[in-house]
């Protein structure tokens, strides 16, 4: 009994912790980029913020559930299993959803085409989005998403997402700090590499902001020491 009062103290102090941590955090993500003036700075900051809130929250959370299961394997566990069961379909479409604007793929402002609609992203929510047509506003879950698959469009106001494979010297790190610094990339949308990072062969990701043209930015790249060998 005394062991399992200690352990209940020890989740109250610990899901405390994690309440004045992630306050923090929050208040960080909100008031730094405001002394950020160079706004290629304040969007890799915005990037690598998301991300690690990202993982913070998925560490702490299952951190936290240890704990709570260490006050009392047997009922805690079974309370868990239960709500797992429960809350499943919420829990798979709130990962997809962080995972899809983690790595860039979608953003507010994007057209895209869904099996049903067409339409601008407007707003992202825990279980979808709100796509805005000429019907109006609808909301698309993120298993929808993922089951029945989407694409990204391009018109005259967005541009859609583009992919080269690459050859360079240069570290991924070095690469997309690079692409940071120039005003040909939009940063809504996170440009990314894929490809073995020892390998001087990878596939470059990324959305250029409204009126800049491809070849622009991979003249950029050419004087970096970056050689665009196929354009997809």
């Amino acid at each position: 009994m005394i062991l399992m009062q200690t352990e209940s103290w020890l989740l109250a102090e610990y899901a405390l912790v994690l309440t004045v941590l992630f306050t923090a955090v929050e208040l960080l993500g909100r008031l730094l980029p405001k002394f950020i003036k160079r706004n290629d700075k304040r969007q890799r900051f915005l990037v690598r913020y998301k991300r690690f809130k990202f993982i913070f929250v998925i560490v702490s959370s299952l951190l936290l559930l240890l704990t709570f299961l260490r006050v009392n394997y047997i009922v805690h566990g079974g309370f868990l299993v239960f709500l797992t069961v429960i809350l499943f379909p919420f829990l798979r479409s709130l990962l997809h959803g962080a995972v899809l604007q983690l790595n860039g793929v979608l953003y507010i402002g994007i057209r895209l085409q869904t099996e049903s609609y067409v339409g601008e992203i407007k707003k992202f929510t825990p279980q979808g989005i709100w796509l805005l047509n000429v019907q109006g506003n609808r909301f698309i879950n993120y298993l929808d998403l993922h089951k029945k698959g989407f694409t990204t469009l391009s018109n005259e106001d967005s541009k859609s997402r583009t992919n080269v494979l690459i050859e360079s010297d240069l570290k991924n790190e070095q690469i997309i700090d690079l692409l940071f610094e120039t005003p040909f990339i939009n940063h809504a949308a996170m440009p990314e590499l894929k490809g073995f990072k020892e390998s001087p062969s990878r596939t470059l990701y990324f959305t250029l902001q409204d009126g800049v043209n491809h070849e622009t930015l991979f003249a950029f790249l050419n004087q970096h020491q970056i050689e665009i060998v196929s354009k997809y």
